[in-house]
C-alpha cells in the first residue's frame, strides 16, 4: 500500500486503519497449499521437514496472487509512524531496510 525508496521525511500518524484484505487473495479453506511441491532440502529439518504423509490440516491456505507488503522503504531517512493499526495484511506487514532516523509507536496488529 505504501512504497518508498531514496525518500527523506515520510509521515503517518493518527488512528489510522491500514487494511490489506488478504483474505481475499486466498484460496478456499478446502484448498490448502501443497508443502510438496517445496524444496526441502533448502530448509533448516532438511529432507524430513513435512515429509510424505503429514500434510497440515491447517494451512497455510494457497493463493494465485497476493500483493506485497502494506508498508515498505527502502533507503529512506526520516520516518515516523505513529498510532496506526495494521489488519489482514497480504504477506508481510512491514519491511524496512537500510533506512535511518526510524520512529515506530504505537502500531497494532
Amino acid at each position: 500500500m505504501i512504497y518508498a525508496k531514496n525518500a527523506v521525511n515520510i509521515s503517518t500518524t493518527g488512528q489510522e486503519e491500514n487494511n490489506g484484505n488478504g483474505t481475499y487473495f486466498m484460496h478456499d479453506i478446502s484448498q490448502v497449499n501443497n508443502f510438496f511441491s517445496l524444496d526441502r532440502s533448502a530448509t533448516r529439518q532438511g529432507l524430513s521437514y513435512m515429509a510424505e504423509g503429514t500434510p497440515s490440516e491447517d494451512g497455510p491456505l494457497s493463493y494465485n496472487y497476493r500483493p506485497g507488503m502494506i508498508f515498505t522503504f527502502d533507503h529512506c531517512e526520516i520516518i515516523r509512524l505513529t498510532d496506526i493499526t495494521i489488519k489482514d495484511a497480504t504477506e508481510w506487514t512491514m519491511r524496512i531496510g537500510d533506512c535511518d532516523q526510524v520512529n515506530i509507536r504505537v502500531i497494532s496488529m
